[in-house]
């Protein structure tokens, strides 16, 4: 199966956001036992004895920070996949039993099945996740529905397929897993 396209700053950073869910998860029970903390927080501060002021500025802070922290690491995202230029090229790809393998101008990169963990779909991405990173398709550049389908049929035959394969036979001999 082939298809073309170009990929969008906005298509990179909804991938990130879809690939990255599992750390949204750990924020959300983060935030869950950090609302525990300030109802205990709010309760002592309630209570009969007086809570010491820099208990409270310390906690304040503590707030400022969580939050500051959400905001920064959203811009430094931004700008660590805008540097990279090479995602923004228009490509072409090619998708089947044996790989990926996307061609930008005159360069090309093949990715084998086995260097692949998983992936996601969502209204309007496929993502691609790596141990380390991820690609993101989007179903744009995807011609028609019945080829949307077909993606995800081939998605669906090439992680069954690797789920019942051996781990072992995916182990390289410097002890990584991938391809031989």
């Amino acid at each position: 199966m082939e298809y073309q396209g170009q990929l969008t700053l906005e298509d990179v950073l909804n991938g990130h956001r879809i690939y990255s869910h599992k750390r949204l998860v750990w924020w959300i029970h983060t935030l869950r036992w950090f609302g525990i903390g300030a109802a205990v927080g709010l309760t002592l501060a309630l209570s009969e004895k007086p809570l010491p002021p820099l208990l409270i500025i310390c906690y304040i802070i503590l707030v400022l920070g969580i939050i500051a922290r959400y905001f920064i690491v959203s811009r430094e995202t931004k700008k660590h996949f805008a540097k990279q230029q090479i995602l923004f090229l228009p490509f072409r790809s090619r998708i089947d039993d044996s790989g990926f393998e996307t061609h930008y101008g005159k360069d090309s990169i093949y990715r084998d099945w086995s260097q692949f963990t998983g992936w996601i779909e969502s209204e309007k991405y496929f993502v691609l996740k790596q141990s380390v990173g991820f690609c993101v398709v989007p179903k744009r550049v995807l011609s028609n529905a019945d080829q949307v389908a077909q993606f995800r049929g081939l998605l669906k035959h090439i992680f069954e397929m690797l789920a019942h394969q051996p781990l072992k036979s995916r182990l390289r001999r410097d002890g990584t897993f991938g391809a031989h």
